[in-house]
């Protein structure tokens, strides 16, 4: 007769950081997160997430952190910066990504806060995993 093939055990499937870090937020979140996916990557998150920190600052750099791996920025390479911050209907800290220290063109993304909760993310960031050549093309004479 025929044979069942043979199925990993469970502890030889290997932990997919991202679905890890999901499962963090869906714990962490006050209420169920809705996810925007792009590409494999969130574009958008509606959560409730307690982060305490001093600043709105510090808690959306506390929150990039902590959910790296959900955002798939786990990669040296790709860094985010703070480009400003607002107050108009919450709080809101606007970073911007760079790639081995250049700004990376139209990669933002935007966390909204409500004091020390975190209730949104909007934005488009560069993936893991990119090899760019970073050194200019022309030489100064040239340009």
């Amino acid at each position: 007769g025929r044979q069942a093939p043979d199925l990993p055990e469970v502890s030889d499937v290997p932990f997919d950081p991202q679905s890890i870090a999901y499962e963090e937020l869906k714990s962490a979140s006050s209420r169920s997160p809705v996810v925007y996916l792009e590409n494999g990557i969130p574009r958008g998150l509606l959560i409730d997430v307690k982060v305490s920190r001093n600043s709105a600052v510090e808690r959306a750099q506390a929150f990039l952190k902590t959910y790296a791996d959900l955002l798939r920025q786990d990669d040296p390479a790709l860094a985010l910066e703070v480009r400003r911050t607002s107050e108009v209907f919450a709080e809101q800290v606007v970073f911007y990504q760079t790639y081995k220290g250049i700004p990376v063109y139209a990669a933002e993304i935007i966390i909204s806060l409500d004091g020390d909760r975190v209730f949104s993310t909007v934005g488009g960031l560069l993936r893991v995993g990119v090899d760019l050549d970073i050194n200019p093309g022309l030489s100064n004479p040239a340009a």
